[in-house]
């Protein structure tokens, strides 16, 4: 008995068996499956590892998202790596570090003239390790955290150091702001519609920080131990407070009613489900007298 066609045939039948294997395959792979299939515990350990997976994944979007951002928007979304480290001030003395958080510190005082040049005010944005420090043995484990100004200028301290000189900076003025802390199970559609709110109701009293990105690797950095525990929670009091200066600067900007001493309350959305659990124990902490 001979095939009908020849070679073609028979590479069809090839294919069309390769693309059943392929459907069946992908068939036992989902849960719906798994559930009926998996003894208790490997259905355990395989949502486990689909959840690693999803989690990675979700982090490295957030880090090409991130780096889109900081590059301006720009079309291709990237920023070259020679003109990022052209633009990135490393600050890691302890002069340096003082003497920027003083700068952040007092953005508002008066006689400070950032306002009238127009720079904007300083964001936190991701926080890692940095590659191009690995030819340094002593530091290429360094967590640092990359400080954004506007579209030029970028600051990278170590994530420590500039975290513990921030706090006691932070805890030494005084404010009058408040925070709210927003968790959002329901895939940030309710954080949408509380920030769309806020927003729609022109509160000259509130300022608004929907979803930070840095506090995911944050979340990363609680969840692999990676910082004692003290040391994380100064890290994240300054780091929420610095966010609340950005936030109070760019609200009053915006308002032609509002100063900056008259905003009181700054709503803070965690960005997304999968933080909530990481992050709100620190927050309550933290900040025990806020909102959460």
């Amino acid at each position: 008995m001979s095939l009908s066609g020849g070679p073609s045939s028979l590479h069809l039948a090839t294919m069309a068996a390769a693309g059943a294997a392929v459907v069946a395959l992908t068939a036992c792979q989902t849960d719906y499956v798994s559930r009926r299939i998996l003894a208790p515990d490997r259905l355990q350990h395989k949502r486990h590892s689909e959840y690693r997976y999803r989690w990675s994944s979700a982090l490295e979007k957030v880090k090409i998202q991130l780096q889109y951002y900081c590059a301006g928007s720009t079309q291709d979304g990237m920023v070259a790596e020679n003109v990022e480290v052209l633009g990135t001030n490393l600050l890691d003395s302890e002069d340096e570090l003082k003497e920027l958080v003083e700068k952040l510190v007092n953005w508002n005082k008066k006689g400070n003239d950032n306002a009238e040049k127009g720079r904007s005010p300083v964001r936190v944005g991701k926080i890692g390790t940095d590659p191009k420090m690995k030819e340094y043995a002593s530091t290429c484990n360094e967590l640092y955290v990359w400080l954004y100004q506007g579209a030029g200028t970028i600051y990278q301290v170590p994530l420590q150091a500039f975290g513990r000189v921030l706090a006691d900076a932070m805890d030494r003025k005084i404010t009058n702001t408040t925070f709210s802390f927003v968790a959002d199970a329901s895939s940030g559609v309710a954080s949408r519609l509380v920030v769309d709110l806020i927003e729609a109701t022109k509160d000259s009293t509130v300022a608004v920080v929907p979803e930070p990105l840095w506090m995911v690797f944050f979340a990363v950095i609680a969840e692999q131990n990676l910082v004692d525990q003290a040391m994380l929670e100064r890290i994240l009091f300054g780091l929420c407070r610095l966010e609340a200066t950005a936030a109070i600067a760019k609200a009053s900007a915006a308002s032609n009613t509002s100063s900056p001493s008259e905003i009181t309350t700054v709503v803070m959305t965690l960005p997304g489900q999968s933080t909530a659990s990481l992050l709100l124990p620190l927050l309550q902490k933290v900040f025990p007298d806020d909102r959460h």
